[in-house]
């Protein structure tokens, strides 16, 4: 994904926040394998489907959904979905704090994707669970973990306050943008 693209929509993001309908997000969906990962985090695999074709993503880790600052939006990922609105990325899952929880051992926390071009279709936000198991002792071959997904229309595309988790990341984007263009004008 662009970097200047992503710095100039963001902007409008932080701004789409307020004015989104709490509608629990209806087409796309999202898995996380595994979907139990050991004390010490890891890469995963993010898959998600109903997403519109050739959407550039943004990938992202909370620790709650009550709000951008459960979410570290120093963490993103990126992923594409191909023209049946599909894709399947790679993730560092990381563990510790995470925005203002915790993802440790015991602790369900949540992978979410999301189109930041485009703040206000639903369609393309979607947000899966994850545990945060005990210290593996194994060398980490293969996992029996299945993967987990929130159901479209089950309100896990919102997180408890009505604000979809995909607009939460849309504004921690753009807060970083214009932070990052004030910092630029102090250095002029």
């Amino acid at each position: 994904m662009n970097k200047a693209r992503l710095l100039a929509v963001a902007p409008m993001a932080t701004f789409a926040l307020l004015a989104l309908p709490t509608a629990a997000f209806a087409a796309a969906s999202v898995t996380v394998s595994p979907s139990n990962v050991g004390a010490s985090g890891g890469s995963v695999t993010v898959t998600g489907a109903g997403f519109g074709a050739n959407k550039s993503l943004v990938v992202v880790e909370c620790a709650n959904l009550s709000g951008q600052a459960g979410c570290d939006i120093t963490n993103l990922g990126s992923a594409t979905s191909d023209a049946s609105g599909a894709f399947t990325t790679t993730f560092n899952f990381k563990t510790g704090t995470i925005g203002n929880g915790t993802c440790n051992a015991g602790d369900t926390c949540y992978v979410t994707a999301a189109d930041p071009t485009n703040p206000t279709d639903k369609t393309n936000q979607a947000v899966a669970k994850i545990t945060v198991g005990a210290a593996s002792s194994s060398s980490g071959s293969g996992s029996t973990s299945t993967p987990t997904a929130v159901a479209a229309g089950s309100g896990g595309g919102a997180d408890r306050n009505g604000t979809p988790v995909g607009v939460i990341v849309l504004a921690s984007i753009g807060g970083l943008a214009l932070a990052g263009g004030a910092v630029r004008l102090a250095r002029r």
